[in-house]
């Protein structure tokens, strides 16, 4: 064989396996694409099995993915700006600290009214311990050596997650049954619930939440009257709950919560604005406690028929019920 013929084989040989490399480089690629893509599709179904989708929404699988790490999932901080915004925090704990030394003597007082936006006045430099302090801290900061931080949300799940937290259609809860997160159309999620509360065979559950507080009001003042019934100090109110009597409903009361303060503000501040006196109100309080307990002493147990506030005439217990309710 010709040394010619021999180069010429030599060549043919280098390019088939050159060839073969390249099909070998591209297939190992494609077989490791392939196997990425069946995980992630294993993955999805699985985390299919903890999330229940009540919506017309379609979510994309990186939406379930997200979802099904659960609603106390954390994303991990971002570390890149974190030693500037920790520097930027103590600068505004030095401020602080400068302020307070300049006007600790008391000379420097401030004649502007208290109720203003904050001027981020910044004093001149106090005394050599707290500045020295700030210098040294903040120097040690500086040496601070951030530890990179493995993020557990991969770039497509954070814009997942952005998604969903601007998707105002739907709502995330979690199950009441179990520790799966579910899914629901916001507008009929609303609507079913207004339907339930509406209906009074399916909801008989009435919460009158000015009941105990006239009834404190009546007792604070008659067993002491020159103590300032405002002054009281916390105080749970009533609800009305229902029980099952009969094939019906029967009220019964019970008391849980702390809402004497919010109440007493209120209940001072309505009557005060409508003319009412501290002893014109309390006789109007103890009238109206005396016809809601005969109106429960009436019903002797039995299903309520209708609302009870169509029972309730007066209008001082209308006006401190609707604003418990509110609150």
């Amino acid at each position: 064989m010709s040394n010619r013929k021999r180069s010429l084989r030599k060549r043919d040989k280098k390019k088939r396996l050159i060839k073969y490399k390249s099909k070998l480089c591209i297939h190992n690629n494609n077989k490791g694409h392939l196997k990425r893509t069946k995980n992630f599709h294993e993955n999805v179904k699985k985390a299919l099995h903890y999330i229940e989708v009540f919506s017309q929404e379609n979510l994309t699988n990186y939406e379930i993915l997200v979802l099904a790490k659960g609603l106390k999932c954390i994303p991990s901080p971002d570390v890149k700006y974190i030693k500037q915004k920790l520097l930027l925090d103590f600068d505004e704990l030095g401020r602080k600290m400068r302020c307070k030394y300049h006007f600790s003597d008391k000379s420097n007082t401030d004649s502007n009214h208290p109720f203003r936006v904050k001027s981020g006045f910044k004093p001149a430099l106090a005394n050599n311990t707290i500045e020295n302090y700030l210098f040294a801290t903040k120097m040690e900061i500086c040496r601070l050596k951030i530890n990179k931080v493995r993020y557990n949300l991969s770039k497509h799940e954070r814009a997942a997650l952005k998604t969903l937290r601007s998707n105002n259609n739907i709502i995330i809860k979690k199950a009441d049954k179990n520790s799966s997160t579910v899914v629901l159309d916001k507008s009929l999620y609303i609507k079913q619930t207004l339907n339930f509360l509406n209906n009074s065979s399916s909801y008989p559950c009435y919460s009158i939440g000015g009941y105990c507080t006239s009834r404190r009001c009546r007792i604070e003042y008659y067993s002491n009257p020159e103590d300032d019934i405002t002054s009281h100090p916390d105080c749970s109110y009533t609800q009305l709950c229902c029980q099952p009597y009969n094939g019906g409903y029967y009220v019964e009361t019970a008391q849980n919560g702390h809402a004497w303060n919010t109440q007493r503000t209120f209940m001072n501040t309505a009557l005060r604005s409508l003319g009412f006196g501290k002893k014109n109100m309390e006789s109007k309080v103890l009238g109206e406690t005396q016809h809601f307990r005969r109106v429960l002493s009436d019903l002797n147990e039995e299903p309520i028929l209708s609302d009870i506030r169509s029972s309730l005439k007066y209008y001082l217990f209308h006006c401190i019920r609707e604003k418990i309710l509110l609150q």
